[in-house]
């Protein structure tokens, strides 16, 4: 096999790496920004006594545009970790149902939800009772989901929704029931290795072919 083979071969395992590829987002880091759920994100929040947490941190979330309808879209969030006692905050999470503002309960002590919203839009707050004084930390992940028929390309979860093939078994709870990590409720007897679904960006194609390019001449 040629060099050149072997780095195209290289480029196109990146390709397939980079598409399963959960993102981490720190939530002080991320206050009064945008944040566009493509597949899947990791939204957390590390411990910090020091009272450097934002008090009016707040962070929108979207579903990414290249998923057409996009009025069948919405979130599921399952809490990983948390540790955040309900006398010092909580996580708050605002949406929009019928063009209606609408809000959960608040999330704090160590209950770990599983939510589902039906909605494209959505708002996190993190609330401190106390602005001079704040402790406690959490790790969610957000999975951007289809409340509708499942693409091609996706998996039905067994709790409802469906998410794309690329997150079964990534060692991430997306459905929040497990399902996607055993396997999920395939609508195919067998996941075609493609860009469909794979759910690739031509961003994604363009710079892994690039980077091959560049080393292998």
């Amino acid at each position: 096999m040629s060099t050149f083979t072997l780095c195209m071969v290289g480029g196109l395992a990146s390709l397939i790496v980079v598409s399963a590829y959960v993102e981490i987002r720190d939530l002080n880091a991320e206050c009064g920004k945008p944040v566009v759920i493509r597949d899947s994100t990791v939204i957390r929040l590390e411990e910090d006594k020091s009272g450097n947490i934002r008090a009016d941190c707040e962070v929108t979330l979207h579903t990414a545009e290249h998923y057409t309808p996009l009025s069948n879209r919405g979130f599921k969030v399952n809490f990983i970790d948390l540790n955040l006692p309900c006398h010092v905050g909580s996580v708050n999470f605002f949406y929009y149902d019928n063009h209606e503002l609408q809000s959960s309960n608040a999330v704090c002590d160590d209950r770990r939800p599983i939510l589902n919203f039906k909605s494209q839009y959505m708002t996190i707050t993190l609330y401190k009772v106390d602005p001079n004084e704040f402790y406690g930390y959490f790790n969610f992940i957000v999975t951007n989901t289809n409340y509708d028929t499942c693409n091609s390309n996706e998996t039905s979860c067994a709790n409802g929704g469906c998410i794309v093939n690329s997150l079964l078994k990534d060692e991430y709870d997306n459905c929040g029931d497990g399902s996607d990590e055993n396997g999920g409720i395939p609508t195919h007897e067998q996941i075609e290795l493609s860009a469909s679904s794979l759910h690739i960006s031509f961003y994604q194609v363009f710079i892994i072919l690039l980077t091959s390019l560049f080393y292998c001449f």
